[in-house]
């Protein structure tokens, strides 16, 4: 498989979010080990160019799973997910039978607390949901 990751900074920052990415082929799985001080989050899911039939995205956790979506060549190639996950867990995210690309980033939950302080409306919670 084929996974990357990169920091984003400005140029006052020290520690930036940690953009993900990668390739998750056909009828596997991939892992993904989370602590309790980041901010995980699955923004996009999408079929490879090469799919060429329809395929189930499932995110397992402890004992459940549950569908993200169900994409579709030439129908429905892409998912816009906008998912949060926060504290210590452990995901596993399947495709059953075509390729797809994931995307998303994760930072630590401190630094995301500190920035809403500092907004008007901010209420003090991870990226102002209270998840």
């Amino acid at each position: 498989s084929t996974w990357g990751k990169t920091k984003i900074m400005n140029k006052n920052e020290r520690d930036g979010p940690e953009v993900w990415g990668g390739i998750l082929q056909a009828g596997t799985t991939r892992k993904f080990i989370l602590n309790e001080e980041s901010l995980f989050k699955i923004e996009n899911i999408t079929l490879t160019s090469d799919a060429k039939t329809r395929t189930t995205v499932t995110l397992s956790e402890n004992d459940k799973s549950f569908v993200l979506c169900h994409l579709v060549p030439n129908k429905v190639e892409s998912w816009k997910a906008d998912l949060d996950f926060y504290g210590e867990r452990e995901l596993t995210i399947s495709t059953s039978s075509a390729p797809v690309h994931l995307f998303g980033w994760k930072v630590k939950v401190s630094e995301t607390i500190s920035e809403n302080k500092n907004t008007k409306n901010g209420n003090g919670k991870a990226n102002g949901k209270g998840k």
